[in-house]
């Protein structure tokens, strides 16, 4: 695995930056063999704030995430997992409003298990019980469901039932493999997190 950092530094540091880490619904996501599905959260920015930097983080089946400011306004839009885009905003955010509906910013991914560009099943992008780590992080395992080949799509039960996704009865070429993605720490698994970095502004000044 490669990894990379990129360090600014203030060169006359004067306020606090604080971070933007809304975990709440880091894992609770859940996307069934060959389907697409986009799931969405808010975040409520704190009064004061000035919102300077934001990024997300999804894994590997994650297609697109998006923010929108109070105004439903876009202000954020990535399409890569491993490289994603880290935004800066010159001058940042001011979030004054004692309302919070006014600091209110919505957030949705979009992720992508085994659907094909056609709407048809592509086993070759679909979460796989052979290919998952089994290792029951979080109580999340991988049960196979669906058929990955043979009768690509169709239901089946489980990581023994491989006549069931045979292209006709007896012809050995089923394999029921195909899974759910859930929330994780693997890359096979999922996240659901909007990052970024504020500072907060006294009013008395």
């Amino acid at each position: 695995m490669a990894g990379r950092l990129n360090w600014r530094f203030a060169q006359n540091a004067e306020t606090l930056s604080l971070p933007i880490f809304d975990a709440d619904e880091i894992l609770e996501i859940s996307i069934p063999p060959y389907e697409e599905k986009t799931f969405c959260q808010t975040w409520v920015a704190p009064q004061y704030s000035r919102i300077y930097n934001m990024l997300s983080h999804y894994h590997e089946r994650g297609r697109e995430f998006l923010v929108y400011d109070p105004d439903d306004k876009l202000i954020y839009q990535n399409f890569s997992y491993n490289d994603p885009l880290n935004k800066y905003f010159d001058p940042p955010l001011e979030m004054d409003s004692d309302s919070r509906e006014d600091r209110t910013f919505s957030y949705c991914a979009t992720y992508n298990n085994g659907l094909g560009e056609d709407g048809e099943p592509d086993p070759s992008i679909v979460k796989r019980y052979s290919e998952s780590p089994q290792n029951g992080l979080f109580g999340f395992s991988c049960t196979p469901t669906h058929c990955w080949s043979g009768e690509v799509g169709k239901r089946c039960d489980g990581a023994d039932d491989h006549a069931t996704c045979d292209s006709s009865p007896g012809a050995g070429d089923g394999l029921c493999d195909a899974c759910t993605v859930n929330g994780g720490v693997t890359t096979e698994d999922e996240m659901f997190l909007i990052l970024g970095a504020y500072y907060l502004e006294d009013p008395d000044q």
